[in-house]
């Protein structure tokens, strides 16, 4: 996530924005996924072992934790990204480019389209905070 906000910060400088709500929006989501970032790395709670997800079969467990961490992570910063995507109408087009790719919505719901989606919304009511999918996947023992 360092990256992304180090992108945004390139972002502004390459473009000479002034300090206006875009510059301020930018700012605030590279600040937000920071934030996010690092509410994942010191986040020890753990996973909660349903008895549906405990049923499940390996991949289809790497799954949902994958599904978890992303769709967590962009539950984090969701407010600060809908500012940018508002406050970025009014930016330049030179601007505008490189954003596009950061703010372009990820098809990561693909992860669990052909699980109950009641039991994955469940676990995530109990784990909505931002985590490391690759500490949990070991603490599940997911990983290979």
């Amino acid at each position: 996530m360092r990256r992304c906000s180090s992108l945004l910060c390139a972002l502004f400088i390459s473009t000479g924005v002034h300090a206006d709500a875009f510059q301020q929006a930018m700012i605030d989501y590279g600040n937000k996924l920071e934030e996010c970032r690092a509410i994942a790395k010191s986040n020890t709670a753990d996973f909660p072992v349903t008895d549906w997800f405990a049923a499940l079969d390996v991949q289809s467990k790497k799954n949902v934790v994958i599904y978890l961490s992303l769709d967590n992570r962009a539950r984090c910063s969701s407010k600060e990204k809908a500012s940018l995507i508002k406050a970025a109408e009014t930016a330049p087009e030179p601007a505008k480019e490189p954003l596009r790719f950061l703010l372009e919505e990820k098809p990561y719901r693909e992860y669990i389209k052909d699980l109950d989606q009641d039991e994955v919304l469940r676990i995530q009511r109990e784990f909505s905070k931002p985590f490391d999918s690759f500490k949990i996947g070991g603490r599940l023992d997911l990983l290979e």
